[in-house]
């Protein structure tokens, strides 16, 4: 796959002129001729380049793992928050429901004492 890449590249006149020089030199002191090292170095290079593409993608999965690690980490704090409120609420209103109470209980006390003074004044 990258032999037909380089190919391609090669033929349409897409050469990397660094890769090319280094070619030159090389093949100079080698039987092979320049265009196979050329070859054997793009190839090269572009393994490297997606070694190197290969790699940040796996660090930019990490980050978006982290990321959602966070995000999930927020939701979950954001439940407890609003648990938490929903607790205060239903004690608060528990609070009220027992001052409740007591008032009825108190005013109903307080009637009973009306009655029983108006009851021991009609006697005399």
């Amino acid at each position: 796959m990258l032999y037909a890449d380089v190919l391609r590249e090669f033929e349409q006149g897409k050469i990397i002129e660094n890769l090319w020089e280094k070619s030159l030199v090389l093949s100079k002191d080698s039987s092979r001729s320049s265009n196979d090292i050329y070859f054997e170095l793009r190839i090269k290079s572009l393994e490297r380049e997606l070694e190197n593409d290969r790699k940040k993608l796996k660090e930019q999965e990490n980050k978006n793992i982290v990321n959602v690690n966070e995000s999930e980490e927020n939701v979950y704090i954001e439940a407890l928050k609003k648990l938490e409120e929903t607790s205060g609420k239903i004690k608060k209103v528990k609070a009220e429901k027992n001052m409740t109470s007591t008032k009825i209980i108190f005013s109903a006390s307080i009637f009973l004492l009306l009655v029983l003074a108006i009851s021991i004044i009609s006697l005399y």
